[in-house]
């Protein structure tokens, strides 16, 4: 879609009123700059949606941008009320309470604009939708109470300016002038748009003109900037003094601080001549002259002697006669005593930088020295003072070294702080010196010049070189034997040695240096490694070989590095390395150990029936754990034991065979064994046979063959479902590791157990529910219509015989009349059932569970007016709520909304054609119920726009029939009272009780 002239020109506006917002925010340290800031991107908003709705070709599309504007311009007469009080020094009334008023405008007509947009604004029926052109309204209610809200601030405003202008001085009144005519531009715009004073709506032009004189005020009279003060804080809150003089030299007016010092009061000063205050005397020379002129003025006071900044400036009326003086008087005395102190303070410290032994400097930002001390010229090499200032300290470093300089004109550091660097010297000398750098800035954070000291450390560092390059040398051979190193010669003899742990060695240290290996070792191992000594000297080249020893009561496993050491020498590195074997023999175990974990719980996931997944974990624990036989038994609690799910043993017959029904005598399974197990607890015997005596099921041969026996719960969140047996016929057969591999596997299988349990019982229960279910549904779905079809036929019958009674003779009206009556009777009675018809349909399509009081509401009250004529018409109103009524309370609330509605139906639409009905639910908590009963009370109020209830039916005397079943209904079956008033028509509140948790029902 290309964009059209119109759309271009308010982006073009839009992007005017951004930049002049950037503009103001740039000066966001000077006062309203940031309200006129959110003014500018307010407009820009505005600007925005203008033209998205001219581009827009729909409907809907526009409207949306409609409402972006009527928040733009919403917003706007609040900041233009805002920039005018701060503006005019009132910005104290803006207080948070006020801030929220105006707010609320705000809020209002966002919820307007987005729920009931025609309230504002509604376009016309014959409004032409297209691209480029802007939709025509019609103006709402509540369009008219915006521009009302909008012009009582623009003229409170304005009425602001125009005082503010009236008690100005000449500067501000120009600035506020300028304010006054940008707050009228838009106003008188947007009366002439509103009233068709004109044919083009400029109010977005006026508006965007008013944020340029705004922003040309920043500029021109500063207008955030000069903001005038009033006459109390320029002068009595001021603490320079001055004093204002007439021609002929009398005081005509002081403030304080001057009369202060003065040491008279300023009454008593007033209209005196000042040649007869002895203090002024010195500056009566200078007040013949016709310019402004400065002077030192110094006085004395009881503290001390005081100084004075004195300022005269001749006054001349405007025609240019001279018409007096005005004397500032500005006490300098703290800085003079300050400029005092700091110069005996330059002085010493002067003199301490000459006597330090340390370089000092003052460069300029390029390098070039501005000051420097006896100790730096030392150190470079020259030969004044004068020398070294005509040199830049960059010729001083040598290139290797100027990263650092770089950093500081970088600006990457403005310190450096004792760095270690090579300076050249004037004689081209290399020394070494510690080098400390700052940065100083002024107050806009640019640099001015660097300081900065030099220490000579050439001795210092030469000395650490040495002594850094021994350690490294010393640290690298002892990083190479970093357990225990021995110097062996072809014979075996041991010559030196160097262990970090003494514990690696064979023999006491103290007597290993000229001890043979075959006095230390075993002979035939120390042959081997005086061989393999003689073989690394031979060939010349590190030999690597890996031994276990035995060292006291176990066998350690060591690496041995050996290497040429001399002619005749081996130089050893022997590492204990029995710690990374016995890692690397547990991390292959654990590797096949989780791979057989990984194939068991793909076998838990893939099974479904408990028996497969039994059979599964059983041949993976047979895999991972050497016994004899084990088995699954699962607990079922209503048999008070369990039975044997799974079995897998070496021995003829199996210890206990699947099927195998456990009673909780069983000593497998003992009430105290039970209690053990279900707290998460092992049972391991490790002599099982007294144990296993005391079943009668168990043979003599397992008795005889069985040793061990582990008994491991299964656990599924917190319950006990089942046990793993395992049996061994060793002595101590399991160990710890082999108890934490049965134990996860116990989890894993309790977890899959307990799942497929789930699954099942889930199934059971649902199969069973949804027969119930259909079964109630179909019953009371032939109870309903028998019922109906009964009703029905009476209203035929008594039809029939009421078309009979009026064709017969007079005698029978009265029977007509009886029929009639209970014509009418027989169809009030087949709506009501109707009604529980419709809770019954709602509740079968739920499942019998709890609906929704609103939704239940709109069905029955629709049903009830589905019966009236064509030319009769209600309209309902149904406030949504969360409040849910189960099945009971539902077919109640239904009888007691299809009466309400049948009344408002007799009475309401009585001699009128159309009529309104209003339903409102809301839900409170019940103060005087107690905190653990949580009661809500719930109000159901029903309304329409008829006559109203006449007074007996409001104190519930001369009710009909409707009104009694309601209220019998009210007070049986929902325990609540029944409360009857009028208000622009009858009005009927309902108040019952339900649970907090049930705000989901009742």
């Amino acid at each position: 879609m290309s964009l059209t002239y119109e759309s271009g020109l308010f982006l073009m506006l839009t992007l005017t009123a951004v930049s002049l917002g950037i503009f103001a925010w740039s000066r966001r340290h000077t006062t309203n700059a940031m309200n006129t800031t959110w003014l500018m991107l307010t407009v820009a908003l505005w600007m925005l949606a203008l033209a998205m709705e001219l581009q827009s070709p729909a409907l809907e599309t526009k409207l949306l941008w409609v409402r972006v504007q009527i928040l733009a311009q919403v917003n706007i007469p609040l900041l233009v009320f805002t920039i005018t009080l701060t503006h005019t020094e009132q910005k104290s009334r803006l207080t948070s309470f006020s801030h929220a008023g105006l707010a609320i405008m705000s809020v209002l007509t966002l919820g307007v604009a987005i729920f009931k947009l025609p309230w504002i604004l509604a376009p016309r029926l014959d409004a032409v939708i297209a691209t480029g052109i802007p939709l025509d309204f019609e103006y709402g209610g509540w369009f008219w109470i915006l521009q009302f809200y909008a012009y009582l601030l623009f003229i409170y405003s304005a009425f602001m300016l125009f005082m503010y202008i009236w008690h100005s001085a000449h500067p501000y009144r120009e600035q506020t002038t300028s304010l006054l005519f940008a707050l009228l531009l838009p106003i008188s715009s947007n009366v002439l748009h509103i009233f068709d004073l004109v044919t083009v709506n400029i109010t977005p032009f006026a508006t965007m003109l008013s944020g340029g004189i705004l922003t040309w005020n920043l500029t021109q009279y500063l207008i955030f900037d000069l903001i005038a003060s009033g006459r109390e804080t320029l002068t009595h809150n001021m603490h320079e003094g001055f004093i204002v003089i007439d021609a002929i030299g009398r005081i005509q007016d002081l403030n304080p601080s001057a009369a202060h010092v003065l040491g008279q009061p300023a009454t008593a000063l007033n209209r005196q001549l000042i040649s007869d205050l002895a203090a002024l005397h010195p500056l009566q020379p200078h007040l013949d002259q016709k310019q402004a002129c400065e002077m030192h003025l110094i006085l004395d006071h009881p503290d001390g002697k005081r100084h004075y900044q004195t300022t005269i400036t001749p006054l001349s009326s405007r025609r240019g006669d001279h018409t007096g003086h005005v004397i500032v008087l500005q006490d300098i005395t703290p800085q003079e005593q300050a400029q005092e102190a700091l110069v005996n303070k330059e002085r010493q410290y002067a003199e301490l930088i000459e006597r330090v032994p340390v370089g000092i400097f003052r460069t300029t930002v390029n390098g070039e020295f501005l000051e420097t001390n006896t100790a730096l010229i030392q150190i470079l090499g020259v030969p004044n003072r004068e020398t070294a200032l005509q040199h830049n300290a960059l010729e001083f470093i040598p290139e290797t070294n100027l990263e650092i300089w770089e950093q500081l004109l970088n600006g990457k550091t403005r310190t450096i702080h004792n760095a270690e660097i090579q300076l050249q010297r004037a004689d081209a000398s290399l020394t070494w010196v510690s080098l400390s750098v700052q940065a100083v800035a002024d107050a806009l954070g640019n640099i001015e010049y660097y300081t900065g000291a030099l220490e000579d450390i050439t001795a210092h560092k030469l000395t650490e070189l040495e002594l850094r390059d021994s350690e490294r040398r010393g640290r690298a051979i002892l990083q190479a034997f970093p357990d225990l190193m021995l110097v062996i010669d072809r014979n075996g003899i041991c010559h030196d040695w160097y262990a970090a742990n003494t514990d690696s060695l064979a023999t006491p240290a103290n007597q290993l240096i000229g001890a043979n290996l075959c006095n230390i070792l075993p002979e035939p191992f120390a042959k081997r490694v005086i061989a393999r000594c003689q073989q690394v000297i031979e060939n010349g080249a590190m030999g690597v070989w890996e031994y276990p020893l035995l060292l006291g009561d176990a066998v350690r496993q060591f690496e041995a590095r050996i290497v040429p050491y001399g002619d005749d020498k081996t130089l050893s590195v022997i590492r204990d390395i029995t710690e990374r074997k016995l890692a690397e023999e547990r991390s292959r175990a654990y590797a096949a150990r989780l791979e057989i974990l990984h194939d068991l719980d793909r076998a838990i996931i893939e099974a479904q029936a408990p028996e497969v997944i039994a059979e599964a974990a059983l041949q993976r624990i047979r895999e991972l754990i050497p016994c004899q036989g084990s088995n699954i038994v699962t607990l079922v609690p209503h048999i008070a034991g369990g039975y044997v799910l799974a079995s897998s043993s070496d021995i003829d017959p199996p210890l206990l065979p699947v099927g195998t029904q456990i009673t909780t005598g069983n000593p497998f399974l003992t009430r105290d064994g039970i209690a053990q197990l279900r707290r998460g607890e092992v049972l391991q015997f490790a002599n099982a046979a007294e144990y296993l005596s005391q079943i009668p099921e168990v043979t003599s041969i397992h008795k005889t063959r069985i040793r061990t026996l582990l008994i491991v719960p299964m656990r599924a969140r917190e319950n006990l479902i089942g046990i793993i047996n395992l049996i061994s016929t060793e002595d101590n057969a399991f160990s710890g590791e082999h108890l934490a591999v049965v134990q996860e596997i116990a989890a894993s299988l309790a977890i899959a157990i307990h799942q497929s349990d789930l699954r099942e019982q889930a199934q059971r229960e649902t199969a069973a529910k949804t027969t119930l279910l259909e079964d109630v549904k179909h019953r009371v779905n032939g109870y309903f219509a028998t019922i109906l079809s009964l009703l029905l036929r009476e209203e035929f019958q008594a039809r029939k015989l009421h078309q009979q009674w009026q064709t017969g003779a007079g005698a029978r009206s009265d029977g007509a009349r009886v029929a009639q009556v209970y014509e009418t009777a027989i169809a009030q009675l087949s709506q009501r059932v109707e009604g529980l018809a419709t809770v019954h349909k709602m509740l079968s399509k739920t499942q019998w569970q709890p609906i929704s009081l609103d939704a239940l509401a709109d069905e029955v009250i629709d049903n009830t007016l589905a019966a009236l004529p064509e030319d009769q018409f209600i309209k309902v109103d149904i406030t949504p709520s969360p409040v849910r009524v189960n099945a009971k309370s539902a077919s109640s609330l239904a009888l007691i909304l299809h009466e309400l509605t049948t009344n408002s139906i007799k009475y309401a639409l009585k001699q009128r054609s159309q009529g309104q009905i209003t339903l409102s639910i809301s839900a409170e908590p019940t103060p005087e119920a107690p905190p653990e009963a949580q009661m809500l009370t719930v109000c159901l109020e029903f309304r329409d726009d008829g006559p109203g209830y006449p007074e007996p039916v409001l104190q519930l005397k001369d009710i009909d029939v409707g009104l009694q079943l309601i209220e019998e209904i009210v007070r049986r079956d929902l325990r609540g009272h029944l409360n009857l008033h009028n208000d622009h028509g009858a009005v009927t509140r309902i108040f019952f009780r339900v649970s907090e948790g049930g705000m989901n029902q009742v």
